[in-house]
């Protein structure tokens, strides 16, 4: 079992970061370090969640957005545990 820090990669302008909580309501560990200034946005998974659900014009693309992020930040896992053992 792998302990201690494990580097997921970088995100850059418009993605997401904290992004597995609204999968299933529970709290993960994780953080980020601003590498250059930055703005950041947060939003309760709650009342997102309930927009999504309520317009789908919302839910679609925010869904279809976080499997993206997933995929990206599962492989870059991946990758960084390889190098790591």
């Amino acid at each position: 079992m792998y302990r201690g820090w494990l580097s997921l990669g970088l995100i850059g302008p418009n993605d997401v970061a904290g992004w597995s909580s609204l999968m299933n309501s529970q709290v993960y560990p994780a953080a980020v370090k601003a590498l250059t200034p930055m703005r950041i946005a947060r939003i309760e998974a709650k009342g997102l969640t309930l927009l999504m659900n309520l317009d789908s014009s919302i839910g679609y693309p925010v869904t279809r957005r976080l499997a993206n992020v997933f995929c990206r930040q599962y492989h870059a896992a991946l990758e960084a545990f390889k190098t790591s053992s």
